[in-house]
């Protein structure tokens, strides 16, 4: 679910199928679904409420926005982030851990300056540090989970390159663990590709 929101889902449908009867007595069900055979919530089925409950009142934020083309660079692989361009035109992140078995701590950097950053689903604020023209903070996530971020400040236009490094940094310090991508022009920048 986190990682359709982050490629751009404006909305996330689930089907509500019973799972097939156990062959035997106590037997696991060959197939989960939300409900049971015999019609009672399975743990699915809660998972989903609650982020239902988290991500409804957000709607109108998450139907009206734009993925743009910016990169947010993260420290850690399995951290996630891509940044969208609200229809308020503020600029917005969405952030989740791609590992479901294990949480993920890492810092996430912005290409602009956002003094403020505001976590959308936790209600509550992050500490970014202002380096030059972006925005380092960090974040930690539970496995398989995610986050919608409201930031302050002006995104740069998505036309624009983005700045090409020959090592990756993070905080100022070299990087070199991190993956770089190969632009056209073979310039390599910083960025995580799914």
């Amino acid at each position: 679910t986190w990682a359709a929101l982050a490629h751009g889902a404006q909305g996330i449908a689930f089907f509500l199928y019973p799972s097939n009867a156990p062959e035997k007595p106590g037997e696991i069900p060959p197939s989960l679904a939300l409900r049971t055979h015999d019609g009672k919530a399975t743990p699915q089925l809660q998972r989903l409420t609650d982020l239902a409950r988290k991500l409804v009142p957000l709607g109108p934020v998450i139907t009206r926005w734009q993925r743009t083309t910016l990169p947010a660079a993260t420290d850690q692989r399995e951290l996630r982030a891509y940044l969208f361009k609200g229809g308020d035109s503020r600029p917005y992140l969405v952030a989740f851990n791609h590992d479901v078995e294990k949480p993920v701590t890492g810092r996430i950097r912005l290409p602009f300056a956002s003094p403020k950053v505001s976590d959308l689903i936790a209600k509550s604020e992050r500490k970014p540090v202002l380096e030059r023209s972006a925005t380092i903070f960090s974040l930690t996530l539970p496995p398989g989970e995610g986050t919608i971020l409201r930031l302050s400040g002006t995104m740069p236009e998505a036309k624009e390159l983005p700045e090409a490094v020959d090592e990756p940094r993070v905080s100022g310090r070299p990087r070199p663990d991190l993956p770089l991508t190969n632009l056209r022009d073979g310039r390599k920048l910083f960025r995580y590709q799914v």
